[in-house]
C-alpha cells in the first residue's frame, strides 16, 4: 500500500470510528466539517485518494457509499429504508436509501431492513428521534414485541398488542394515544416486522430483546 499523507491517515481514522459508531459512514460535508474545511472539494480529492491506495472502496453515489475493503469479512450490509409506498415489496431498490455495514456478530439472522426513527412516540422504550432501528422481517408478531408497521405510506414503531378482536400498536410515550385497528380498518394495517436491534452514534449497536 502507498503511504498515506497525515491528513489521508486522519480521514481514514475518522471514517473508521464513525463507521464503528455509527454503522454507515460519514458523508462528504460531515467530514469537512470535523477537519474544518470549507470546500467538500478537498475532502472529495483525498477520498480519490485513499481509494487509489486501496484502503477504502466507493458504492455507487450514495452519499454514505464509503466501506473499508476489510469489512467484507466481518460485516453485514443491511438496507436502510425510507419511504414505502403502500403495496410496495419493502426491499423495492426505490425505497432504499442507503445500506448499514454492521458487525455480523451482533446482528441476528433472518432478512434484516433499517429504519430510521422519526419522533418521540418511543422513547419510554429508550428508541429516540434519529436512531435507526433493526427490523426482522415477518408478517406477524408475538404481543409486546416492538413492531415495525406500515399504515398507508407511513412506517412506524409501535409495541403490538392484539386484544379480542382488534390490533392496538401502542406508544411509549403518554403524549401520544394507541392506534387501534378492528375489522373496519384493519386492512390499513401491515405488519413489516419485529425490531431486534438500535444503532445510536454515540453508542453503537444494540441488540433489543
Amino acid at each position: 500500500m502507498q503511504p498515506l499523507t497525515k491528513r489521508q491517515a486522519e480521514i481514514l481514522a475518522y471514517i473508521r470510528e464513525y463507521l464503528s459508531e455509527a454503522g454507515v459512514a460519514p458523508t462528504v460535508r460531515e467530514i469537512a466539517d470535523r477537519f474544518g474545511l470549507r470546500s467538500t472539494n478537498a475532502v472529495a480529492d483525498h477520498l480519490r485518494a485513499l481509494e487509489r491506495k486501496g484502503v477504502i472502496e466507493k458504492e455507487g453515489r450514495s452519499a454514505r457509499g464509503i466501506r473499508l475493503p476489510e469489512e467484507r469479512a466481518t460485516a453485514r450490509r443491511v438496507p436502510l429504508v425510507g419511504q414505502i409506498a403502500a403495496g410496495s415489496p419493502v426491499l423495492a431498490e426505490e425505497n432504499i436509501e442507503d445500506w448499514l455495514a454492521l458487525d455480523e456478530g451482533m446482528v441476528p439472522g433472518g432478512n434484516l431492513f433499517a429504519l430510521r426513527v422519526r419522533g418521540d412516540s418511543m422513547v419510554g422504550a429508550h428508541i429516540l428521534d434519529g436512531d435507526i432501528v433493526i427490523v426482522r422481517m415477518q408478517e406477524g408478531a408475538e404481543r409486546g414485541q416492538i413492531v415495525a408497521a406500515l399504515i398507508g405510506d407511513e412506517a412506524t414503531l409501535k409495541t403490538y398488542m392484539p386484544q379480542g378482536g382488534s390490533v392496538l400498536l401502542l406508544p411509549a410515550n403518554p403524549d401520544y394515544d394507541p392506534l387501534v385497528f378492528d375489522r373496519d380498518n384493519g386492512n390499513d394495517l401491515r405488519i413489516l416486522g419485529v425490531a431486534v436491534g438500535l444503532v445510536r452514534r454515540s453508542i453503537g449497536l444494540l441488540r433489543l430483546p
